[in-house]
């Protein structure tokens, strides 16, 4: 038995599947979007206010694109001034990328977290199963970037 794959570029995934498609393109292959539960809201939300009050340009759940691949992380700390109005920002426009992850968490760290890698874009994970950071392979429950610590005790 074959099993038929297609790989999708980015145009062909902009005219095939919509927002309400719950879909994302990783590596040119498209993956379902796993439903966002309450702790994995909160943590995002707490997270959005750290990096806000810090002064980062943060995007929330909105796709990072470049070839072949529009994940849509949890977090996306931008470059400053970039957020372009006509396009997904690129891999080089962003500072961090961070997934939060409770259900999706085979997902983050098998598939998108390699994509990230690939791509050059630093990535953590929230482990929300362990209540723990995932940062270059390594669990901790507290995470640096730049001048922003961040307790997991704060954020769960």
């Amino acid at each position: 038995m074959s099993i038929a794959t297609h790989y999708f570029s980015n145009d062909e995934y902009h005219r095939r599947f919509t927002e309400q498609d719950k879909v994302e393109l990783i590596d040119g292959l498209i993956y379902d979007k796993m439903v966002i539960g309450p702790k994995h809201r909160s943590t995002v939300n707490k997270l959005i206010k750290i990096f806000v009050l810090a002064g980062y340009d943060v995007s929330s759940q909105g796709p990072v694109s470049w070839s072949g691949n529009e994940p849509e992380p949890d977090l996306t700390i931008l470059a400053a001034g970039t957020d372009p109005t006509d396009r997904h920002p690129r891999p080089d426009e962003c500072l961090l990328v961070i997934e939060v992850s409770d259900t999706s968490l085979s997902k983050d760290r098998e598939i998108k977290l390699p994509a990230y890698q690939k791509a050059g874009i630093r990535t953590w994970i929230v482990n929300l199963q362990e209540d723990v950071f995932e940062i270059d392979g390594m669990k901790t429950d507290v995470a640096e970037f730049n001048e922003v610590t961040i307790r997991m005790e704060d954020i769960i």
